[in-house]
């Protein structure tokens, strides 16, 4: 029943701020201090009252206060009823200081301290890089405010870790792809140039022969400058801002309507499952993801591409379909990988890599699938909130 005590709390504790909390702890401190006046002079006109033997009956609270013992007083009760009388003086500024003292001490301890070390503590964990933990105080004042905005904060140092790490994931992924595939191309260069020089020493190195291995060589040379410049590129892409600006559904489709004229040979089908309204996106990432993905589909298509726009909460959703032959097993665990191919016939090139890193950075991701009916279905997943 934590919850309901919490919702009791919220509705008699409502916009209560520290400077309401004061007033109430000092108004608090007055009526005891005021209390504990009464009654000890209440005692002390009793006791007075005992020792003059006098049994008349204040029945009021303004008897009470004005009550005073005669002037002239027997010797042996004179020291008591003067000790008496100096309490009652006394009284209230004995207990004024006593209920500051103490409404002072409960409202730093239970208002001010407590938060302090509980931000603190949240603090010292964020300096530490544990974004995982959270401590919100909840004293329904400034001090929550404070404690929310922190654990905002919070959220967002852990959600920016959560993207370093994936970037630096994709990142060594991608070395490691490239690592692979150069591995080929350098194998092949050892293998001329271990050729031209067996050759060479045995004087049988023929001018068709020598043009034959340069060629070959010429050729690996250019298949590593391209791997080059695809690493260059993939850098490039990284280092983009992402910008998101207000973006209606209509304004979106009216792009999409103008890829069939980029992509005469096939036929595109746009189909879009969406309600008019307002999206932040980054086109610039969005189109670039879609370009990748369609230059693929064009080249595995056999005759049609489908595309169809869907709005799932927070997030657009774009699947992009193709009659080809659709991916294989294995395919679909390692196609977003760079250069991935299992066969010369289906290399993907970075069309697949490059859609990855784009849908991550907008807040999404990319996916592979076969269609029901045979084909190869890539659906770009984007965040089109405004966080």
């Amino acid at each position: 029943m934590d919850w309901l005590n919490d919702w009791v709390e919220r509705l008699v504790m409502k916009n209560r701020k520290l400077n309401k909390a004061l007033f109430f702890y000092i108004t608090c401190g007055v009526l005891s201090a005021m209390t504990a006046t009464l009654l000890t002079h209440a005692i002390c006109v009793s006791w007075e009252q005992l020792l003059l033997d006098d049994s008349t009956a204040l029945q009021t609270l303004s008897n009470l206060l004005r009550f005073r013992p005669p002037e002239s007083l027997p010797e042996e009760i004179k020291m008591a009823i003067f000790c008496l009388e100096m309490v009652r003086t006394m009284a209230v500024y004995f207990y004024s200081i006593i209920g500051i003292y103490l409404v002072v001490g409960l409202f730093y301890k239970r208002n001010i301290l407590q938060p302090i070390q509980i931000l603190e503590e949240n603090l010292l964990a964020m300096k530490r890089g544990d974004f995982d933990q959270s401590n919100l105080y909840r004293t329904y004042d400034e001090f929550e405010k404070i404690s929310r905005e922190i654990d905002s904060l919070r959220k967002l140092f852990l959600k920016q870790e959560k993207q370093f790490a994936q970037i630096n994931q994709d990142q060594r992924a991608i070395n490691s792809a490239f690592s692979h595939d150069m591995r080929t191309p350098l194998a092949i260069l050892q293998n001329n140039l271990d050729l031209l020089e067996v050759y060479f020493q045995q004087g049988e190195l023929k001018e068709e022969k020598f043009y034959q291995l340069a060629g070959k060589m010429q050729e690996t040379i250019i298949r590593l400058t391209e791997f080059s410049k695809t690493m260059q590129e993939i850098q490039k892409i990284e280092e983009i801002p992402l910008l998101k600006v207000p973006v209606l559904v209509s304004r979106f489709v009216d792009n999409l309507n103008e890829l069939p004229s980029l992509y005469p040979d096939k036929q595109i089908v746009i189909k879009v499952k969406a309600s008019e309204s307002m999206m932040m996106l980054d086109l610039k990432i969005v189109q670039e993801a879609m370009e990748n993905i369609l230059t693929n589909a064009y080249r595995f298509a056999k005759e049609k591409i489908e595309i169809q726009l869907e709005i799932r909460g927070n997030y657009l959703t774009l699947f992009v379909k193709d009659d080809g032959v659709g991916f294989s097993k294995e395919e679909l665990n390692r196609a977003k990988e760079p250069y991935y191919s299992q066969n010369k016939d289906t290399h993907f090139g970075m069309g697949l890599a490059i859609a990855e890193i784009l849908t991550r950075k907008h807040g999404g991701l990319t996916k592979l699938a076969n269609g029901v009916n045979g084909g190869a279905i890539v659906t770009l997943i984007f965040s089109c909130s405004d966080n």
